[in-house]
Formats: C-alpha cells, structure tokens, sequence
C-alpha cells in the first residue's frame, strides 16, 4: 500500500495517521487475520502494527534427523532482566529499506547474525567481526516478520524479532 505526501496531509487534517484504522477496518481485519487464508498473515500483520496484537504461527513439522539429535532450544522473552555482556541493538522496527545493526563485543568474539523468515529459512546471514555500528538493505525483502539468530563461539546468544513493512 503506497501512500503519497498528499495522502499524509488529507489523513493529518482530520487527526488521523497512517497506522490508525477506523472500527469498521479494525473489524475486517480482525475477521481476515483470524480467517485460514492467504491474505490471513497479512492481516495479523497489520493487527500487529496497529495494535501490537501477536499470532502463533502453525511451523512445519521438524525433520526426523532433529527430533532424534541433541538439540538446544534458546528463548529471549519480551521484558526479560538478562543483560548479555555483548548486545545487539537493531533499529528502525518495523524497518521498510534500511536496517540499522548497533554491535557492542566486549569478549572479541565474532558474532554471526543468521536471519530466517517464518517458515524457518535463512534470508541472509552476516558476520559482526568487532563493535561498531552496521547498516542492512532490507528494500528487497518481502513484507513480514523475520528473526534474527545472534550466534557466538557456536552458541545461539539471543534472538531478535524484525518487522518489514515497505
């Protein structure tokens, strides 16, 4: 959905914003994102943005090679205490062309950024050799919800979840 500088003043005149639906919008989006179709992600992202509401999301089966292996499962919960000595700040979120990675490595250790879509593929993999500030061209990538896998010395260190939104 595209929206010109005119659209943005129209809006802007009687006090609304590009984020605001208005109840009869909120409640066909509400239907579509709970409706099993395929404009149904969308929806919820959208439902997301305007209203911070979040979904499950049904994921493949696992292949029988990682049921039967010894696998590890990192989770980093919203709101959490834990402070890492190493940390990733990444913004804008939601982001449209451009993401901004802030890396601080007080351990010397290379962190790679390994970033899967929500069927679980990887979109792009980068490597974050020392601190310092990084930007990524997402202005290709398709509309949605993507997490970031922060992985140092071999181990998953944190997990960050990015919107796109062009």
């Amino acid at each position: 959905m595209q929206y010109s500088y005119y659209n943005f003043l129209h809006l802007s005149q009687f006090g609304g914003a590009l984020l605001q639906l208005t109840p009869t919008e909120t409640s066909l989006v509400l239907t579509i994102a709970q409706s099993n179709t395929k404009a149904a992600f969308e929806a919820q992202c959208i439902r997301y943005l305007t209203h911070g509401e979040e979904y499950q999301i049904q994921l493949p089966p696992l292949p029988q090679e990682v049921l039967n292996g010894y696998w590890q499962m990192y989770i980093n919960f919203k709101n959490t205490n834990m402070v890492d000595k190493n940390s990733l700040q990444i913004h804008p979120n939601p982001a449209s062309d451009i993401l901004t990675l802030n890396y601080v490595n007080t351990d010397d250790v290379v962190a790679t950024l390994e970033w899967y879509n929500t069927v679980g593929k990887v979109q792009h993999l980068q490597t974050l050799p020392q601190s310092g500030t990084y930007s990524m061209d997402v202005s290709q990538w398709a509309n949605g919800i993507y997490f970031c896998r922060m992985v140092e010395n071999g181990k998953s260190v944190a997990i960050y979840k990015v919107m796109i939104a062009h």
